[in-house]
């Protein structure tokens, strides 16, 4: 797919400045951070969805999976697979559980052949959560994208009572 450079700055402006405002539910938070994904990095590549940092691992895992099956529908990159991560993970004595450092998220990706790694987080702001997804290269370790979306508080309470 090539993309225009003038449309890739508009789109990145959309997701870091234009929706503080608006709080999303999660679906479509995930729908557009799979969306952001595969317009931030050419077609074909190889990606791995590191982790998810919340306070509710249930839901973390929730959101790894709906997001690698988002990107795997899409067929514009290559995901590889969970399975195939963690043991590597494991090896290295890093949890994907909580907040992974960049230079982590290099090592992991490298070793498992992906050229961009995926790691995101949750936070709770008070009023609202914010869903924050990285894209990082795992050559040089520049941000290929970083995603700032405000998701609904009764939404995430409610999906935390149900994990």
């Amino acid at each position: 797919m090539k993309k225009s450079l003038f449309v890739f700055p508009i789109i990145l402006l959309l997701f870091t400045g234009g929706l503080f405002a608006q709080q999303m539910n999660l679906d479509t938070v995930l729908e557009d951070s799979a969306w952001i994904v595969e317009e931030a990095v050419p077609a074909g590549i190889t990606v791995a969805i590191l982790n998810f940092d919340s306070s509710s691992e249930a839901l973390s895992e929730y959101v790894l999976t709906e997001l690698a099956a988002k990107l795997y529908a899409g067929q514009l990159v290559t995901v590889i697979e969970r399975q195939t991560i963690l043991p590597v993970a494991r090896e290295m004595n890093l949890n994907l559980s909580g907040d992974v450092s960049d230079q982590s998220a290099q090592a992991v990706g490298q070793r498992v052949g992906a050229q961009s790694v995926v790691s995101g987080s949750l936070t709770d702001m008070g009023s609202f959560h914010r869903a924050r997804i990285r894209i990082i290269h795992t050559a040089n370790m520049g941000i290929q994208a970083q995603i700032f979306l405000d998701l609904d508080n009764e939404q995430i309470a409610s999906l935390m009572a149900d994990f």
